[in-house]
Formats: structure tokens, sequence, C-alpha cells
């Protein structure tokens, strides 16, 4: 069975040559946590895109999806050495793995 890529993680994408291979919003140099990173600190998505004209509220809705989908399917790991710390590691194939529907 194919699986079919949620439509809005269609805007996000992976190049080597933009930002060494960050996530950014498809077509622009706009990584996907600067936006997370302006939704955490209290910006709205109008002024978001006023500051990123590049961006449409679709590609800030499709940063979040990414987010909710990486934090969905993440795995926590259990290690246990000197002192007891749990580790967090986000399992994914690659980086987009998480759009996958």
């Amino acid at each position: 069975m194919k699986t079919v890529r949620d439509p809005l993680c269609q805007r996000i994408e992976v190049n080597p040559d933009i930002l060494m291979g960050k996530l950014v919003s498809a077509g622009t140099r706009i990584p996907v946590y600067l936006i997370l990173n302006l939704l955490a600190a209290g910006y709205d998505q109008d002024r978001i895109i006023q500051a990123y004209p590049g961006l449409a509220h679709e590609d800030i809705q499709a940063a979040l999806r990414y987010a909710e989908q990486r934090m969905r399917h993440e795995k926590v790991y259990s290690y246990h050495g000197d002192a007891s710390v749990t580790l967090s590691f986000l399992a994914a194939e690659n980086a987009l793995s998480a759009c996958e529907a």
C-alpha cells in the first residue's frame, strides 16, 4: 500500500543546498524552526506573514502539523548510566517521515 503524504507537509522541504538541509518552507529559505519559535514567542500568523511575505497561512499550518506529527510519533528510550536519565529520541527514518499519512 502506498502512503499518501499530508498535503500540508508538502509545503515543507529538505534540500542539502539550503540551510545545510534544515527543514524549510517550500520555495523559501525560511526554516520551520523559525516559524515555530515565532509562534511560541506569541506572534500571530498575520504578524509572521507580514515579517516574512514569502510565507502563507498554509505554510504556518504545515509547520505546526509537522511538529505535531513528530511529537505524536516520538519514541522514548530510558538510559540508566551514572545518574538516572531518560533520553528522548525522535525516531524517524528521515526528516519528513512524520508527515506520512
